[in-house]
């Protein structure tokens, strides 16, 4: 009988992991179908049956109320669904003493859906389904994290949506030394070169999604009608003009969506030759595989006295092993060049620990190695082992409150716990909104310092490395008088809490959202408001 308890609560365990990753998955999905990466499409689906207007931000009051209610509601609720639909089909549910000891499922059915997980997926994924899983108990024992709330929270996140709208604009108090003039320009010039190959990375379908690319694009770099049912011709061609090189340049490119596996990223490898440059770029979040690969999040022992991201360790340690030849290959017909190692979201992690690796495991290469790392997530622990030479090897992008390089176990649980301190106090929901929104600098102290469980010390702090950490915040919105866009050195630190939510939080760390990002700041150093308004 132990035996047969164990098994289901195995096979529980496993499915609510399954649950927990599909429904992330999901969730990602579909916010990027309302406001992102099929946004366009989406839109002009509704516009076909008159639902929307062109430009949806011209819906006013009531209307742009329900019509992106609707949308966040049905994400949140959907996935919630999703969620709990996959738990009561797959998981058993064991006997407990309020039901009288009787069991939903029988045993046989449990025995059985126990023993057709290990056939219907494969062993990888088995293994990073029983890892998510084993990481959300231990949280939900040591910090309560998965307790409810006594207001319904997926409403409040749909009303967020619209309601930072109307919000006084307290902007994003300064954490870092601001970089001005061509110190500021070249850095932010150097940003888009180099996400631009991150952009690239994810692929045709992705960057015509966010309007990156374009058919036309392609035609006029020579693509001809029936070229476009070839499509590693069109993804080649997408990368080279979205980049500047050449077709023949593109080494190697894998952006597909479907098929890459576990802890296998999209990726390329080219040649810059405007920038005397080997690239190496890896791609973000594109599909369940690399939800997998984020979600695999708990530390484990790394190189130089660090933990690390074992997802992304990975990733990394694969990929390198695949392409090492190519790289050492391509430096080697170029010895002037460098390696630039770059990618966004997931790809940033995985580029971060691929730099790691290469200084650690390929020390001929080290000294021309360069990282370029957009809207990482934090990747390992602090170390006074990591060289010095690697940390100023590695430049890190964060576009104002993007959520990713702040997220880790800990600023999540922070995050958590200052919700439940939303929750106690005696506020209406608009008082509960401003106070999630607008950050800690306006925070109740109740809220910015709630208690922590012991256990919650128990979790590493998990940092974005390198010595070099530019962070582009602000807006520039010349018609309006409001240009207080900016680029600072910050700190790592800075980055360590979750400290407001609302949808900048995914918005800002799409890969268009970044160039543009540098774009504008190009434009602002190198056209100062004061001429804009004059030519106006």
């Amino acid at each position: 009988m132990a035996a047969e308890n164990a098994r289901q609560g195995a096979s529980a365990g496993l499915c609510r992991g399954i649950a927990t990753a599909s429904s992330f998955v999901v969730g990602v999905a579909a916010w990027r179908a309302a406001g992102g990466v099929g946004g366009g499409v989406v839109l002009r689906m509704l516009r076909s049956v008159a639902l929307v207007p062109p430009h949806p931000q011209t819906l006013s009051g009531p209307r742009r109320l329900v019509l992106t209610g609707c949308i966040s509601a049905s994400v949140f609720v959907g996935t919630y669904s999703l969620s709990q639909w996959v738990s009561s089909k797959l998981a058993p549910r064991t006997a407990t003493a309020d039901d009288g000891g009787e069991e939903s499922i029988s045993d046989d059915i449990a025995n059985a859906v126990a023993g057709l997980m290990p056939t219907l997926v494969p062993e990888e994924y088995m293994q990073a389904f029983e890892l998510i899983t084993k990481t959300l108990t231990k949280m939900d024992r040591d910090l309560g994290f998965l307790a409810p709330f006594d207001w319904p929270f997926p409403i409040v996140m749909a009303q967020l949506r619209d309601y930072t709208a109307t919000l006084p604009d307290h902007g994003i108090p300064t954490t870092g030394k601001i970089i001005e003039g061509e110190a500021c320009a070249e850095a932010a010039e150097t940003g888009l070169h180099w996400m631009r190959f991150a952009s690239a990375a994810y692929g045709n379908a992705f960057m015509t999604a966010l309007g990156l690319i374009t058919p036309q694009d392609l035609s006029e770099a020579g693509l001809e009608l029936p070229d476009f049912a070839d499509s590693e011709l069109v993804g080649l061609t997408a990368t080279a003009v979205h980049t500047g090189v050449t077709r023949d340049d593109v080494l190697f490119q894998a952006d597909n969506y479907f098929d890459n596996g576990l802890m296998n990223p999209g990726h390329l490898v080219a040649v810059d030759h405007s920038r005397n440059a080997v690239v190496l770029a890896f791609r973000g979040t594109s599909n369940l595989d690399d939800a997998l690969t984020d979600l695999v999040c708990v530390a484990e022992p790394f190189l130089y006295g660090t933990d690390g991201h074992a997802g992304m360790i990975g990733a990394a340690t694969a990929l390198l092993a695949q392409r090492i030849e190519l790289i050492r290959g391509a430096l080697g017909q170029h010895p002037t060049y460098r390696l630039i190692v770059t990618g966004h979201s997931l790809g940033g992690g995985v580029a971060l620990i691929a730099t790691i690796l290469l200084f650690h495991s390929h020390p001929d290469i080290a000294p021309r190695v360069e990282c370029h790392a957009f809207a990482p997530p934090p990747v390992v622990t602090l170390s006074p082992d990591l060289p010095k030479e690697l940390s100023d090897a590695i430049t890190v992008y964060v576009r104002g409150r993007d959520c990713v390089p702040r997220l880790s176990i800990r600023s999540v649980a922070l995050l958590d716990a200052r919700l439940r301190a939303v929750d106690a106090l005696p506020m209406t929901l608009p008082e509960r909104l401003e106070a999630l929104a607008v950050g800690p600098v306006y925070m109740p102290p109740e809220v910015l310092h709630p208690p922590m469980p012991p256990a919650f010390d128990t979790y590493p702090v998990m940092v974005l490395p390198g010595a070099t950490i530019l962070h582009v915040l602000g807006e520039n919105e010349p018609d309006s008088r409001r240009n207080d866009l900016r680029m600072e050195l910050s700190a790592w630190e800075s980055f360590q809490p979750l400290n407001a939510v609302g949808i900048e939080m995914v918005t800002e760390h799409l890969p268009h959202i970044y160039e543009r990002g540098f774009e504008d700041l190009i434009q602002v150093v190198k056209s100062p408001s004061d001429e804009l308004f004059d030519n106006l």
